[in-house]
């Protein structure tokens, strides 16, 4: 078939990227979703109905693009800039109208396809292939399909590949690597990061080996940290300009985030750039310096370096010997490459940006990528014919086909390809809509076993048979040491619970509600020796609120020298960036939140009083505690419940994260979470503890 073409999607959280066979030399290469770019937000806006006899239950009318940011700016209720956030919600509400999330997920997959059909005569393509991280879990990836057939993509025309497995395939197609060698991906996108470690195969496939991410931590994290360091500058120079700031109307709030993104861009490029802060009176200019820049953001990225150390030794590679590819818009930001230089050799070898749709669509080509549920698995090539070296990477490619390629590398391993077990795909929608998706894998400490089969990993604990798994075909055994060893479970339980009742239970245990019970924990009767009151009134906008905004009730127990002093929390939660290895994997969303540099007093240089605390209340609040007690990594309670004191847990430094302060409110179901350098110490913290008013003073 002449007319023949294949396409790869590379649907990001912030923008999408395409790749195409070129019309004139079939070559692979970028597709041109723009008039100036290869790359599209990925943005969607819903259209208000037009006409006075335009009903509101009319089929929704879904731009895209900057189609869409354009529109969103003037009724950004009615805009949705990252609709991935939202790959595990069955709906989305937008201007009060609830959305299927393949319609809206669908409506950009169908502007891609509609711009690739543009530049082939308008013909569809034989193939369409999907990438997705590799943490997603089974549900997550057939909602991504189920968005490209409502795209009008017919389903056996569907593949799917994991994003660092594209990456990769991409970048050994630009230069030799050894079979059985190793790789890593780093993909700093404009909305996650995601680092894979990936050993070659001998048929030029790859498979993941190990895998961290943080779903937090991306270019929009930088342009957050840019936002509040405008905010910082503008009190210090011209307060009243800073009032305006915080409470200014949305068209003014747009055009600073377009200046600081932009100065962003420029300061990869030279050392300094200016960011702009338009008012009715007119426009101030404040200049950064790359140095400045760096200072701001060093803390994110030692987060995503100090992910990528623990990929590696999760991987049990040689850091030294193993290339690390660079992945992602924010990959391009200079000092990222230099933090990671201390990790290994960074490798940049073209556009970050279309590096994963590029290596997808090569994948396909040489017959890596599986059809939807595995009907076309990975030693098919498109077009029907089979390779013998394509169908060596068979159980790679039709595991990940439903699984993901984490999945796939285990199936391949065991020699059972594709086989799943009767367990609920993990990744079922989140909070609100009754249940959390499962903790990823890409955050277990390195002890974890990732990827086997027999283990519980990111697609949940038994997503598929383990391949020691008794068939009926085997003769059975006897029930009788099963009985026996159940007996002796019942009777241990026994005799535990009489000696924890005897006891009172352990350190670890806590009280009923997750530490500290109702009595006096040892603590003096709650007392403020020197209460807080701020200089000013806090500010509230659409995007900051003070923590006592969010949570009015803190103001009935905890001291005005913690929330007095936490003035400026994000209003949309979101998963934790920085909170320590007892919480990796954490799947659940909380406020972030920052202190006012002018109530730290003389400790506004101490990144231990400075940094980011985490907040949340109610059930959720009770899991994220939950999670910290029952995280392989020892905390050690400073602190009792007890007399209107919370309970205070300190986890160590472990698996290259830093150390954790864990403030738990047991009878009011409320959390704090912060942590310091990696080298902070226990008696630090005490101290940041006591200056919040946390602890009683000495």
């Amino acid at each position: 078939m002449t007319n023949a073409w294949h396409l790869a999607v590379d649907f990001g959280t912030s923008n999408t990227a395409a790749a195409h066979q070129s019309p004139m030399g079939r070559a692979i290469s970028a597709l041109a979703l723009t008039h100036r770019s290869n790359i599209m937000p990925s943005a969607v806006f819903l259209d208000a109905p037009h006409g006075t006899h335009a009903a509101s239950d009319d089929e929704p009318t879904l731009l895209n693009g900057d189609s869409a940011l354009a529109r969103g700016r003037r009724d950004p209720s009615r805009l949705l800039l990252s609709p991935k956030r939202y790959i595990d919600h069955d709906e989305v509400q937008l201007a009060g109208r609830n959305l299927p999330l393949t319609k809206v997920v669908g409506s950009v997959i169908a502007t891609v396809l509609r711009s690739g059909k543009a530049q082939h005569a308008n013909h569809d393509p034989e193939t369409v292939t999907l990438t997705h991280p590799e943490a997603w879990s089974a549900h997550s990836v057939e909602q991504l399909k189920r968005s490209a057939v409502a795209a009008g993509v017919p389903e056996q025309n569907l593949r799917v590949l994991s994003e660092p497995r594209a990456a990769a395939i991409h970048y050994a197609s630009q230069q030799s690597v050894q079979s059985g060698s190793h790789v890593a991906v780093f993909d700093f996108g404009g909305g996650t990061l995601d680092i894979a470690v990936l050993r070659a195969k001998g048929d030029g496939n790859f498979e993941v080996v190990a895998a961290k991410g943080d779903n937090s931590l991306g270019g929009r994290t930088i342009d957050n940290l840019l936002y509040r360091w405008v905010l910082d500058q503008l009190e210090h120079d011209d307060p009243d300009l800073a009032d305006f700031v915080r409470s200014a109307p949305i068209t003014t709030v747009h055009a600073l985030e377009s200046s600081i993104r932009e100065a962003k861009e420029i300061l990869s490029d030279t050392s300094s750039a200016t960011i702009s802060v338009s008012t009715p009176h007119g426009e101030t200019d404040l200049l950064i310096t790359r140095d400045e820049f760096n200072n701001v953001i060093e803390q994110s990225i030692m987060r995503g370096v100090e992910l990528t150390r623990a990929a590696l030794t999760q991987a049990g590679v040689d850091s030294t010997k193993t290339p690390i590819y660079m992945t992602g818009g924010s990959s391009r930001i200079p000092f990222v490459q230099d933090r990671l230089g201390e990790v290994g050799t960074v490798m940049t070898l073209d556009d970050p940006k279309t590096v994963v749709s590029r290596g997808a669509l090569a994948a396909t080509l040489r017959g890596f990528t599986g059809g939807l549920n595995g009907s076309q698995g990975a030693g098919s090539r498109p077009g029907g014919a089979s390779s013998g070296s394509a169908a060596a990477a068979g159980a790679a490619g039709a595991a990940g086909a439903g699984l993901g390629a984490g999945a796939a590398s285990a199936a391949s391993r065991s020699g059972q390809p594709g086989q799943t077990g009767p367990a609920t795909p993990p990744g079922m929608p989140r909070a609100g809509q009754g249940q959390n998706q499962g903790s990823q894998s890409y955050n277990a400490s390195p002890q974890t076993a990732a990827f086997v089969p027999s283990s519980a990993n990111a697609y949940g604990a038994s997503n598929f048979a383990s391949p020691h798994a008794t068939s009926s075909s085997k003769p059975k055994k006897s029930n009788t040491p099963v009985i026996v060893t159940a007996c002796v479970a019942v009777l241990a339980v026994v005799v535990a619970i009489g000696f924890v009742t005897l006891n009172g239970g352990d350190d670890n245990g806590g009280g009923g509600n997750g530490g500290g019970g109702n009595g006096s924990g040892g603590n003096p009767p709650f007392t403020e020796a020197s209460p807080y009151s701020p200089s000013r009134e806090p500010y509230e906008s659409d995007m900051y609120k003070p923590l006592a905004s969010i949570f009015p009730e803190v103001k009935d127990y905890a001291p005005t020298g913690f929330y007095n002093r936490i003035d400026s929390c994000d209003t949309d939660p979101d998963k934790a960036s920085f909170t320590g290895a007892a919480y990796d994997g954490l799947d659940i969303d909380m406020y972030s939140c920052l202190p006012s540099r002018d109530s730290l007093e003389d400790h506004k240089e101490e990144f231990i009083y400075n940094n980011f605390r985490y907040t949340q209340s109610g059930d959720d609040a009770q899991k994220i505690y939950d999670h910290g007690k029952n995280s392989s990594i020892k905390g050690q309670t400073i602190q009792e419940a007890g007399n209107g004191w919370p309970e205070i847990i300190f986890y160590p430094s472990a698996n290259f994260a830093s150390p954790n302060v864990t403030v738990w409110y047991p009878d009011k179901k409320f959390v704090v979470l912060s942590t310091g350098k990696p080298e902070s110490t226990k008696e630090e913290a005490i101290e940041m503890l006591k200056f919040y008013n946390l602890m009683p003073q000495d």
